[in-house]
């Protein structure tokens, strides 16, 4: 990402639905250190995908960022290759 521009993608739309279930899920979150607060110019826009349960999954949309992200050359082996 060296002398990369910072990615902005607008929030998608989110039914009352989701945003309610948004606004429950970010303090747990928070509590659990999961995610912290940031003032960072990057950013990546949330959506929610239904559980087969009909409950919803938090999902974060991260393509743009990983159209900038420099790939390692050297990947870390698996755990099998390791032993």
């Amino acid at each position: 990402m060296a002398g990369s521009v910072p990615t902005y993608r607008q929030q998608y739309r989110l039914t009352q639905e989701e945003k309610e279930e948004l606004a429950k899920q970010i303090p747990i979150l928070l509590k659990e250190k999961k995610i912290e607060e940031s003032d960072s110019p990057y950013n990546a826009p949330v959506l929610f995908t239904k559980k087969s349960d009909g409950s919803l999954r938090l999902c974060i949309d991260y393509r743009a960022l990983n159209d900038i992200t420099i790939k390692n050359r050297f990947p870390m082996k698996s755990e099998a290759k390791r032993s």
